[in-house]
């Protein structure tokens, strides 16, 4: 709709991004700024702890904390710049995301409440992981589906197709409602990780939402 640097332009000349004496506000929301090596990090450490301790819940809590994160900073545009129309929402909501550094954003195609196929060019994130055979992208796909449940009014969860970790070039995406979701998760393309833990979770955020609780679809488990 605004385009990255235009949707930079208007959040700064409508006071939706303000710098404060010690604060950044960004959509209303307080935003840190840290190196993309602590998004690594925090990564890699999960990783490690999953691999080496199956019933560590590291990599399931790091893709939950960025469903809230990409959630409730939806949640606050969606309100700011009053968009009631799926399409509106879609289109600011991958303006929004580019900003924050992850790489550039590409829709390949979406269907309002099932899904949305994008890939996303140079990823620094993924891209300080290459050359490797592992999807990485645990903490911005988590950011990705949170998001997408706001744009989309069902739960969704996001699957990593392809990564640049691995081709060293893009990341390929599919946030997905429950039922697509189901069927990646079924083919053996979700990560290997405890996604009835994640899902419970988001559920639970979901249900004390006062403000959305009625609006988000959730599947019947």
């Amino acid at each position: 709709m605004f385009g990255f640097k235009g949707f930079a332009l208007k959040l700064l000349l409508g006071g939706h991004l303000k710098f404060e004496d010690g604060k950044i506000l960004a959509l209303g929301e307080p935003i840190c700024m840290l190196p993309l090596k602590y998004v690594y990090h925090a990564t890699k450490f999960a990783m490690m702890h999953h691999e080496n301790i199956k019933e560590d819940k590291s990599l399931e809590e790091l893709y939950f904390e960025a469903w809230i994160a990409g959630y409730e900073i939806t949640k606050n545009m969606v309100r700011i710049y009053k968009l009631k129309k799926f399409e509106e929402r879609y289109s600011v909501a991958m303006d929004a995301i580019s900003m924050f550094g992850f790489g550039d954003y590409k829709t390949l195609k979406f269907k309002r409440a099932q899904f949305a196929y994008f890939r996303v060019i140079s990823n620094p994130l993924a891209l300080l992981f290459h050359p490797t055979k592992k999807k990485v992208d645990i903490f911005l796909s988590g950011a990705n589906a949170g998001g997408g449940t706001i744009v989309h009014e069902v739960l969704i969860n996001c699957v990593e197709l392809d990564c640049a970790a691995i081709n060293g070039k893009y990341c390929w995406f599919v946030n997905s409602n429950f039922e697509l979701f189901q069927k990646y998760k079924s083919k053996g393309k979700t990560y290997d990780i405890d996604w009835d833990y994640i899902i419970k979770k988001e559920m639970v955020y979901i249900k004390a939402d006062k403000e959305y609780r009625k609006i988000i679809k959730l599947p019947s488990l």
